[in-house]
């Protein structure tokens, strides 16, 4: 990856200075444009060329089709999820409007074509205030900046503007008529898959990458846009990969326009170059490469971790496709604004029922709550790096890195991942040469060495679902080493158990109306609490017969003593209450050995 980014960089500079020494300005103007366009399009696939990096599990991307049984049922849950609050002491206003600003939550992700525009805002006097365009771009309406997801605004009395209570806008979604999933693996390359009158052909299946063309029929009235091309991968294992990236040209789009710049560049150093030569050569190539591509479209995908499984999702649209339109009104809700909960419980807001949203938290949907202990070798998957030398910055502190990653549990949600791999002191790992015979590292026989071999420093796990990280030089080890063995211990959330209480039979100090629930925990004693002031005293979940539903907001008030009252709202209507509990945790060995060549 190092080499090829220094390649084309040079290529870049190269034409840049060439460029600079030519008098032509037509002719300049031409080619620098052409030149950037390669060179930015170029460094943009590298990604689909290198081998896996961190692994970074996920959801498929278009999880939300399967939480309803129609699109009509997932439509009306995605307007349901857009809410809306007022805000108070808001530090994104407090500069342009003082503290006003009335903040939205725009809902899911919603994978039809769809787009909503929110129109105004109507204030507790009747006031109405335009909001900004954001299809226009505009930052800004009268009285109105939008900054984040939050309207910051005056009324006509700048001092003492009233609250927002109605958000007024419109939403509009085509619908799919079909919607083609394929499945497919390295073995299928070159293959085409071929249902309801669309074809395609998987061009290429790399380590942590693949590439498609998807055709139709000559009369099809298909229209693509990119959104309805949806790539997911899994992993060996089945835990699908988070999505890094995907183009939409081919790849040898690139490579031509960089070898007719080869062309074009040699001839004007020979001043065998025109500008009117340059750009009938351009216009041949986009023309060949037009009839080349025709009406097929194309997508290469990559993924974070080795792809051993991909999937493509399309969403079919034709010219007269249904177009559902909904105007919205969605009422501003005021959050207590008292902090004692005498005060604050009074000045909660009703918020009606909606549709059901599930939560979007990949451990909260995973199918395990915990690993089992002898599952450990399997299940964590391990990775190495090793950057040869000479590709290498001469500050970098190690060239090599092992690193060890979880599959996704529900445990996850309770233990930090910092504190999964409870490492050893850096004397109970051996290393060995190719022949087998020990080696060792500078710190293991001189502490007091400038440049360690190797480091096991937890701060250095750092992507989403890394666990533990040893990074290693094999140039400061007495023998190259080869091998790594060492025994950790690994903790694993066994006792982790589940408090579940139906609504309607909920314990003291709990109590539930519509989506909302309160918990009083100078009444409710938890089994286990969490001694943290910046953290919820329990993991508290909602769910009703499908799955777990996703929180809407929280918000904590100061109770009696030093209790505090805990207050959620949920999206749809829980038929019951969930408490997690972590429990005692096990920590049995997991033995490492691992390869470094």
């Amino acid at each position: 990856m190092h080499q090829l980014f220094e390649q084309q960089q040079a290529i870049y500079e190269s034409r840049q200075q060439a460029l600079a020494e030519l008098d032509d300005a037509k002719l300049r103007d031409l080619l620098a444009n052409e030149v950037r366009h390669a060179y930015f399009s170029t460094i943009n696939t590298f990604h689909l060329y290198g081998q896996p990096g961190d692994i970074e599990f996920s959801l498929p991307r278009i999880y939300r089709l399967s939480d309803y049984s129609d699109v009509a049922s997932l439509q009306q849950a995605f307007v349901d999820s857009i809410r809306a609050f007022n805000t108070h002491v808001n530090p994104l206003c407090m500069r342009r409007t003082g503290n006003q600003g009335m903040q939205v939550q725009p809902g899911f992700p919603l994978p039809i074509r769809h787009r909503v525009d929110y129109k105004s805002i109507e204030l507790a006097n009747g006031e109405v205030l335009t909001l900004p365009d954001t299809n226009q771009r505009e930052p800004q309406a009268e009285r109105v900046i939008l900054a984040g997801d939050t309207y910051c605004y005056l009324g006509q009395d700048e001092d003492a503007a009233p609250p927002a209570v109605r958000l007024k806008g419109e939403f509009k979604a085509q619908l799919p008529e079909d919607v083609i999933t394929f499945n497919f693996s390295a073995d299928d390359v070159g293959r085409t898959f071929d249902q309801n009158g669309v074809r395609v052909v998987l061009e290429a299946f790399g380590a942590s990458s693949f590439a498609l063309r998807i055709e139709t029929d000559e009369s099809s009235t298909i229209e693509w846009l990119g959104q309805d091309i949806v790539t997911d991968a899994q992993d060996s294992q089945g835990h699908y990969l988070a999505h890094v990236q995907s183009e939409r040209e081919p790849l040898y789009v690139y490579e031509r326009l960089n070898t007719l710049l080869d062309n074009l560049f040699q001839r004007m150093a020979r001043n065998d170059l025109d500008y009117d030569t340059a750009l009938a050569k351009l216009e041949a190539l986009d023309s060949e490469l037009a009839a080349a591509w025709g009406d097929a479209h194309f997508v290469a995908s990559s993924f974070n971790g080795p792809v051993a499984h991909g999937q493509v999702t399309l969403f079919v649209y034709h010219e007269d496709s249904q177009i559902v339109e909904q105007a919205l009104d969605i009422p501003v809700h005021n959050m207590p604004t008292a902090r004692r909960a005498d005060a604050g419980l009074a000045q909660l807001p009703e918020i009606e029922p909606t549709a059901p949203v599930y939560s979007g938290q990949l451990a909260l949907r995973a199918e395990r709550t915990e690993l089992e202990a002898d599952e450990l070798a399997e299940a964590v998957q391990v990775a190495r790096y090793l950057m040869p030398s000479d590709d290498t910055d001469a500050e970098l502190d190690y060239l090599g890195q092992v690193a060890w990653y979880y599959p996704p549990v529900q445990s996850d949600l309770l233990i930090d991942r910092r504190d999964r791999m409870r490492t050893p002191t850096m004397a109970l790992f051996e290393f060995f040469d190719v022949e087998g015979n020990p080696v060792k590292a500078p710190e293991q026989s001189n502490l007091q060495a400038e440049k360690t071999g190797f480091d096991v420093n937890s701060k250095t796990v750092q992507s989403i679902h890394m666990i533990g990280r040893f990074n290693y030089d094999p140039e400061r080890f007495t023998g190259v080493p080869v091998r790594m063995t060492a025994q950790v211990n690994m903790a694993l959330a066994s006792n982790l158990t589940k408090q579940a209480y139906a609504v309607e039979e909920l314990p003291a100090g709990i109590s539930f109306e519509y989506n909302r629930l309160v918990i009083d925990y100078s009444e409710f004693e938890p089994v286990e609490s969490n001694s943290s002031p910046n953290l919820r005293h329990n993991h508290v979940f909602a769910r009703d017969e499908q799955g777990y539903l996703a929180e809407m907001t929280f918000h904590s008030l100061q109770g009696a003593g030093q209790s505090s009252v805990d207050v959620y709202y949920f999206y749809g209507q829980p038929s019951s209450i969930e408490i997690w509990y972590l429990g005692e945790l096990d920590t049995p060995v997991y033995p490492i050995d691992v390869r470094l060549d």
